[in-house]
């Protein structure tokens, strides 16, 4: 039994770049069929009961690092050592900050006010910027000592590694995180950005989206093959990809692709 809803907010009208759709309306899609503009996503659900899909902005990284935080913690403690999620939070909001990380391409699923998801959009460029010197003063800032010498060259090795395995093409759209909180999984957030991802890619004249999945996360990858993410064998690239075998280059995760229709300029 579904709890009451609350009465619904005042309507507003969605600044430009917003895509708005009900949450029920996500949640009914059997597959994320392709979309066309951006009004025709606003208007598969009424405003005050849907979800909104914004650019990210630079007040925004606190929330976005807290999910990351939350979604990913054994990728992190395995990149920066053994950091509590707070603590991994607390520093991936000083990357955001101090310039490290960027948000440009990130997309958030925003509900009353509250980010609740989030897509970091790759097409060429690492989110990873900034130089040595802002980002370890973004590591000293939060850690001391031997965790702070750790944090450093675990983030520089693992930006490496992860920056190497992204494919890269001028017609393809990577999405290099996708991320839900906890409590709003199961409740159409994911595949609501990926739908948002899709008509990104189109409106920029891009015509796939491709993301690396976890073998062991199985049902992700039931979502991804759902909306019709499939295997993509492709030959290994980056200055150093011979250096690594495969099972390390992927850190034990699958490549999906899935070809969108009607690409636009």
């Amino acid at each position: 039994m579904r709890a009451k809803q609350a009465n619904p907010s005042p309507k507003r009208t969605p600044i430009e770049g917003e895509a708005v759709v009900s949450a029920a309306s996500v949640e009914s899609m059997e597959s994320i069929q392709p979309m066309g503009s951006i009004e025709s996503m606003r208007s598969m659900g009424a405003m005050n009961n849907g979800l909104i899909v914004r650019p990210a902005r630079t007040e925004d990284g606190a929330a976005v690092a807290a999910i990351l935080a939350e979604a990913f913690p054994a990728l992190y403690r395995s990149t920066f050592g053994c950091l509590e999620e707070l603590e991994i939070a607390t520093l991936l909001a000083a990357f955001y900050r101090s310039g490290s990380l960027s948000l440009e391409h990130t997309r958030l699923a925003v509900r009353d006010g509250r980010v609740i998801g989030l897509a970091i959009l790759h097409i060429g460029r690492s989110i990873g910027r900034g130089n040595l010197r802002t980002y370890g003063d973004a590591i000293h800032a939060s850690l001391r000592g031997w965790r702070a010498v750790r944090a450093f060259c675990g983030g520089l090795m693992a930006n490496w590694i992860l920056d190497e395995r992204i494919p890269r093409a001028t017609d393809l759209v990577y999405v290099e995180a996708l991320a839900v909180r906890a409590e709003e999984r199961g409740r159409g957030v994911g595949r609501l950005l990926l739908a948002d991802a899709a008509e990104w890619a189109r409106q920029t004249g891009r015509s796939r989206l491709a993301l690396h999945v976890l073998v062991s996360n199985t049902g992700a990858r039931r979502l991804y093959e759902r909306v019709g993410f499939r295997p993509w064998q492709r030959p290994a690239q980056g200055r150093f990809a011979a250096l690594f075998p495969p099972a390390r280059t992927e850190w034990g995760a699958l490549l999906l692709a899935r070809q969108l229709e009607d690409p636009r300029p």
